[in-house]
């Protein structure tokens, strides 16, 4: 997923410096957001599935 989102943040850099697309670079960086998203996602989960395999019982 993590090559997959890197190439497509490649293309829409390069797309936004030649002038082909006007996207703000919000939209521009957007597969970067998501990646981050993501992983703070998953660490959450991870972390709240700890705390509460430590207070059960």
């Amino acid at each position: 997923m993590k090559l997959f989102l890197t190439i497509v943040e490649a293309f829409f850099v390069a797309a936004k410096l030649t002038g082909v697309v006007t996207w703000s670079w919000w939209a521009v960086l957007a597969p970067l957001w998501i990646y981050l998203a993501f992983t703070v996602l998953l660490l959450a989960l991870y972390g709240v599935l700890t705390y509460i395999g430590e207070h059960r019982g």
